[in-house]
């Protein structure tokens, strides 16, 4: 029995010397979590409305013969983009050669005949003024009738020398416009008729226009910000009160990337529709535009205004809502309700703020409310692949107001 309770008394005396070990092993108590927080971004927002449409040229031909002759070049490629005046198609030229040369031939011999029908009333109007009866009146108003018809011979020819260098000249077909070029439809040694055979195609694809029908109710609205209710001349004007990008079916709202300038409107309201047509001019710099494409053409309507934009990685959700936590004064986690807008150079507007806030932009999942933290600034993150500078116009603005929706034939 006194050998069992040694036994208790030594490993009772271990556990309280390890108890009483160097406390600097033991774990310390961790302060707040540090958080990174950047401040709102201040950037400007348009009202905006969604329309679907088509792109169309604004120049397109068909180019046809204006002489009947043998196709005798089509010195192109198919399909390939074309510079103004560009020789296209060649007539053969040698009859209409002939036939200027001979024109001027014939112009030649009328001014020989005028010069000696000048030179011979000259000399009967001599005579005659003199009095003695070598020349009578009949003679005189006879080489005068002469030398009037030789004028006239003259001026004929000189049309039918205009006649013949036009015919030659058209034997040559040149690009009225720069633009692509369709499949040739006459091969080189066919016979073309004058206005009748149709050789290719060709169309402008930069510039181009868009069309796009506008609903009533956004038409009255933006009526109200046009004088006269006339789309503006001047295009810096109409940039500025109405950008409008233009986008393609398989493009994001805030990825559109073709700028373009409101142009004109139609003059009347399509009554089966309630819709009145617009058109825009978009670029196509890089001719990935073709005619005929369906499009969304994303306008702005009215004045920019000021708006604050996030991180869309700082947004949490909570049952449908959007919120932000934010670092208040006593370094403490705040919930904050917000309302998201439009997406513009990788971020995201939001309404709620009051701006100069310190919001939580990563890691929401290590936060809560009422959480102390230890915030270390840093500049607001933005999305990869969104680096857009244009005037952007889209979804809810700062305040609640100002929502985009789309119209038209169709939701884009």
């Amino acid at each position: 029995m006194i050998r069992n309770g040694s036994k208790v008394l030594i490993l009772l005396l271990f556990f309280a010397a390890a108890g009483c070990g160097d406390k600097s092993t033991q774990p310390q108590s961790k302060g707040p979590p540090t958080v990174e927080v950047s401040l709102p971004i201040s950037d400007t927002l348009t009202n905006y409305e969604f329309f679907t449409g088509r792109t169309q040229a604004i120049n397109s031909v068909e180019l046809r013969s204006r002489v009947t002759g043998y196709l005798e070049k089509a010195p192109f490629r198919e399909g390939e983009d074309v510079k103004k005046d560009e020789v296209l198609f060649v007539i053969q030229q040698k009859p209409f050669e002939e036939a200027l040369k001979q024109a001027k031939a014939s112009r030649n011999q009328q001014k020989a005949q005028l010069t000696y029908n000048e030179a011979t009333y000259k000399r009967n109007q001599g005579l005659f003024e003199k009095g003695n009866g070598v020349i009578s009146r009949e003679e005189l108003e006879q080489s005068r009738a002469a030398r009037d018809g030789s004028q006239a011979a003259v001026e004929a020819a000189e049309a039918a020398i205009q006649i013949a260098q036009q015919n030659f000249d058209w034997t040559v077909i040149n690009a009225p416009f720069s633009g692509r070029i369709s499949r040739r439809l006459v091969d080189p040694g066919n016979d073309v008729i004058t206005d009748n055979t149709m050789l290719a195609s060709l169309v402008q694809l930069d510039p181009l226009y868009a069309y796009f029908d506008v609903d009533e109710r956004t038409l009255l609205h933006i009526g109200s910000l046009l004088p006269e209710g006339k789309v503006p001349l001047d295009p810096e004007v109409t940039a500025k009160q109405f950008p409008v990008m233009l986008g393609l079916a398989n493009e994001k709202p805030e990825d559109f990337s073709h700028k373009g300038v409101l142009k004109f409107a139609d003059n009347k309201v399509e009554p089966t529709t309630g819709t009145l047509r617009m058109w825009g001019i978009f670029e196509n710099h890089q001719l990935d535009l073709k005619p005929g494409l369906f499009i969304r053409v994303r306008m702005g309507i009215g004045e920019p205004r000021p708006a604050l934009f996030v991180a869309e990685a700082a947004l949490g959700s909570d049952q449908g809502r959007q919120y932000l936590f934010v670092v208040n004064d006593q370094n403490k986690i705040v919930y904050t309700p917000v309302i998201v807008g439009q997406r513009k150079n990788g971020l995201i507007a939001v309404s709620g703020l009051e701006g100069g806030e310190r919001v939580v932009v990563n890691n929401l999942q290590a936060v809560k409310a009422q959480m102390e933290v230890e915030p270390k600034e840093v500049p607001m993150p933005k999305a990869k692949g969104q680096t857009t500078t244009t005037p952007i116009v889209g979804l809810t603005g700062a305040g609640g107001k100002g929502q985009g929706t789309s119209k038209a034939s169709g939701n884009p």
